[in-house]
């Protein structure tokens, strides 16, 4: 695999930076699409604005998943690593093969999508199913409110409702 990134970017005002970041994942491998030809995986025009080398409080990179339209998670084999929970907590929607333990956490349909198998032909169709049929915004709403459903208040809404009904 190899990754090409380019980061062009000047300051237009004092504490005002305009930057523009490109990255190209290339891979050569036998992954083909539907006509057999190979193809790039990644081309990514990064929003101009978005400050991709600022960490949170935490020390993580949340803008990634601020910028990202989905979160791709299309392994051939995988093991649950928390990346659908942050993806999640971020509001952002995930396309994912059905491999190890990535589907367990989505909702197919509601809070993401999960491809029929781990042949590209899926892959590809069900990214395009994602673009053209549904974007971000119906993701992201079902989301929304599963994290508020899963929220720690909302846990302890319920514990305390749990204990009042105890004998």
């Amino acid at each position: 695999r190899s990754n090409l990134t380019s980061k062009i970017g000047f300051e237009v005002a004092k504490g005002l930076k305009f930057t523009s970041t490109t990255q190209l994942i290339y891979t050569k491998n036998t992954m083909n699409d539907q006509d057999g030809r190979s193809f790039v995986f990644a081309i990514n025009n990064a929003r101009p604005f978005a400050p991709f080398d600022v960490k949170n409080s935490d020390g993580k990179y949340a803008t990634f998943f601020g910028a990202a339209d989905v979160c791709m998670l299309t392994y051939k084999s995988a093991t649950q690593s928390g990346i659908t929970g942050i993806a999640q907590h971020f509001e952002l929607p995930i396309v994912a093969t059905p491999v190890g333990g990535l589907a367990e956490t989505i909702i197919h349909g509601e809070t993401g999508l999960i491809c029929d198998d781990i042949e590209v032909s899926n892959i590809v169709s069900t990214v395009n199913t994602y673009f053209k049929e549904h974007g971000a915004t119906p993701f992201r709403k079902a989301i929304a409110l599963q994290n508020q459903q899963n929220s720690w208040p909302e846990f302890s809404r319920r514990l305390l409702e749990f204990i009042d009904e105890l004998p």
